[in-house]
């Protein structure tokens, strides 16, 4: 990044970086569910997924309509 400053570029996307690390984590998991030694301190609870992805919000949001109650 400090080279990418140099030039005057103020932001650079690691796009690759990111995927490759997904890869990564995904493979690790996978292969931890295969020998089934799952390492639960890596792994997020249940909430974080639905927080960061906004389910919450939307659930939220679609109370407010009689359509989206749900039994």
């Amino acid at each position: 990044m400090s080279e990418l400053e140099e030039t005057g570029c103020e932001m650079a996307v690691y796009q690759l970086t990111l995927l490759a690390a997904s890869i990564e984590a995904m493979k690790l998991e996978l292969d931890h569910i295969k020998t089934d030694s799952r390492q639960d301190a890596v792994l997020m609870g249940f909430s974080e997924p639905r927080n960061r992805i906004g389910f919450d919000e939307y659930y939220t949001a679609s109370s407010r309509y009689e359509s989206s109650y749900r039994n």
